[in-house]
């Protein structure tokens, strides 16, 4: 793993990463309190609630696991298109980060229940089809005259070499999604025959780019846009793991999202039971989603896809926020900080298109011929996800590199920091600011560091370290 000359610190790669518009709705920073599940449409955050309420699993879960199996779905189907020829699809990598036991497995399988619903669905209606095909080709010796052998539809994969994922999209080119109980198993496994070439198929399908591969003794497979979705489980203490070999230095690791919630404790059961109404509701979500992914694929030609467009005011937000994202990224000196923040700018329109794409599909009729567009509401919403999947990709790299938190603080920000009490009101906080010659507004968002505050009640905080 690569190394930098310094010790990283935190607030090297997020100086001044609380620098957000006024306008951007503030987050509870209470620890346990920061999941932005609001910035879902209403009936996933109720869902969520629902499901956290009788399996006592984190929300963060739910809402990382819904995006990311959701997006599958989409697939290839549609694309934002922010700039002529530079289209973002809703493909995301998805890390739940948890101690074990706690309740990674569970919560991804709650989540895409569905999906899972779906593709044993998909797998009985091919052996149907093979029963069939088999018993017409019987007693026929001709391999050349035998009618063409059904295929697989699936939208889950658990585990497959290149070679074979590559045959899959063949036969399902909208995309798939690779759920892994365990990423570091996946990760380990990724490289054993082919040293590297796993890495970089894997790099080059986050940014779904064709892929040709050519065997001698095999057919050519091409898929001209990849699409694997990839949701899997790790454990805190196997992160550093994660950032071993090349993966900070080739940008895998920035290619992540992760639910990483602070409270690590697994809770107590009780009584309380999902009822059948939500379940119910929770499949119809889903029915909806993949009819209207359904409808609009069959109106479009092989390999096209719908585009969806940011209007006006959405537009004109995202590049506030872009533009703010890339002064972050110019004041890091560490590579891998850049690399992860470049990638959270991807990452805002996919999100915006799942969001944009889950609202329609909640419509009660689809017109596949209407334009769809993303709203300033909707970028608003992707932008505070965005934020939050931030902070855990932060917290990730803490583990990963090694922070000390208080000595990369800028000179002010430490001298502010050893005068503070261990627990202050912000008015006093703010007479500290002010006398060491820091600006109100910008001590305020100081204050939303969650990494060295924790807000204990409204106007009262506490030093975390």
């Amino acid at each position: 793993m690569k190394t930098n000359p310094k010790k990283i610190g935190i607030n090297d790669f997020k100086k001044d990463a609380e620098k957000l518009s006024t306008d951007l709705s503030n987050a509870s920073t209470k620890p346990g309190n920061a999941c932005p599940i609001h910035c879902l449409p209403n009936f996933l955050e109720n869902t969520i609630n629902e499901f956290h309420t009788a399996f006592k699993l984190p929300k963060d879960y739910f809402m990382l696991s819904m995006l990311t199996g959701i997006g599958a779905i989409f697939g290839n189907t549609f694309a934002l298109e922010y700039k002529r020829g530079q289209r973002y699809t809703s493909l995301i990598y998805g890390a739940i980060v948890g101690n074990s036991s706690i309740g990674k497995s569970p919560a991804i399988n709650l989540s895409i229940k569905a999906l899972m619903k779906k593709e044993a669905e998909y797998y009985e209606q091919y052996r149907i089809k093979l029963a069939q095909w088999e018993l017409e080709n019987t007693d026929n010796a001709d391999a050349k005259s035998k009618s063409k052998k059904p295929v697989a539809n699936e939208l889950i994969v658990n585990d497959a070499t290149i070679e074979a994922l590559n045959k899959v999209l063949m036969n399902n080119p909208n995309g798939v999604l690779l759920v892994v109980d365990e990423l570091m198993g996946w990760l380990n496994n990724m490289s054993k025959y082919n040293s590297g070439s796993d890495e970089h198929f894997w790099l080059s399908n986050w940014s779904s780019v064709m892929s040709k591969n050519n065997r001698a003794t095999k057919d050519t497979t091409f898929n001209p846009c990849l699409f694997i979705g990839i949701l899997g489980g790790i454990q805190p203490g196997l992160l550093k793991n994660f950032g071993r070999g090349n993966r900070i230095d080739n940008g895998l690791l920035a290619r992540f999202l992760h639910a990483y919630p602070e409270n690590q404790i697994k809770p107590y059961d009780d009584d309380n039971e999902i009822s059948q109404e939500v379940i119910a509701f929770y499949d119809g979500i889903f029915d909806r989603i993949f009819e209207f992914t359904s409808q609009h694929r069959m109106h479009l030609e092989q390999g096209e896809k719908k585009l969806i467009r940011l209007d006006k005011g959405a537009r004109r937000r995202f590049l506030k926020w872009k533009n703010h994202n890339t002064d972050l990224t110019n004041q890091s000196e560490f590579d891998s900080i850049k690399s992860i923040y470049g990638k959270l700018e991807t990452y805002c329109l996919r999100i915006a298109l799942i969001l944009t794409l889950i609202e329609e599909s909640n419509k009660t009729t689809f017109d596949v011929s209407s334009e769809i567009f993303v709203t300033l509401a909707i970028i608003e919403n992707a932008i505070e996800l965005i934020e939050y999947f931030r902070y855990t990709s932060l917290q990730v790299l803490d583990i990963i590199e090694g922070i000390n938190p208080i000595a990369e603080l800028s000179m002010l920000q430490q001298r502010i920091y050893a005068q503070l009490p261990n627990q202050f009101p912000k008015k006093e906080g703010v007479i500290v600011a002010q006398k060491l010659g820091m600006a109100d507004r910008t001590f305020s968002r100081f204050l939303k560091n969650k990494i060295i505050f924790c807000r204990e009640k409204h106007g009262i905080y506490v030093k975390k370290l």
